[in-house]
């Protein structure tokens, strides 16, 4: 898919801790900060746009396309959430808070994929 980004409603905050590119964020301490997920399905608030170390700035789709990292394989229409402290994206499951709609199949951890982002989405039923 190509210039996802352009399709992203977006905030900056600044990174609490290091933040990857591609991964799913939670609000962090400070009203201003977000930081990666504490466990697997946390109530994530987007998905990083860019890369920061603590107390840079790091801009988050908190709607809209953009491009993620799977944790592993998932069809294209999954219902995804933040698979684990690493932000990395996986199938959702029972009582599990969605994050993302997979626009496109991965097959492998560490795959990137496009993503339709909607944030504190109903845990899956």
């Amino acid at each position: 898919m190509q210039a996802v980004e352009k399709h992203a409603v977006t905030l900056t905050f600044e990174a609490e801790s290091a933040i990857t590119k591609g991964k799913a964020v939670v609000l962090g301490t400070s009203v201003d900060q977000v930081k990666p997920p504490a466990a697997a399905g946390a109530k994530c608030i987007g998905i990083a746009m860019n890369t920061a170390s603590a107390g840079d700035n790091v801009e988050v789709c908190i709607l809209g396309i953009t491009e993620g990292y799977a944790d592993g394989a998932f069809s294209r229409g999954d219902s995804l959430q933040a698979s684990d402290t690493n932000g990395e994206l996986d199938t959702a499951a029972s009582a599990d808070y969605v994050i993302a709609i997979a626009l496109e199949a991965a097959t492998d951890a560490g795959d990137r994929v496009a993503v339709l982002v909607i944030p504190h989405g109903l845990p899956v039923a």
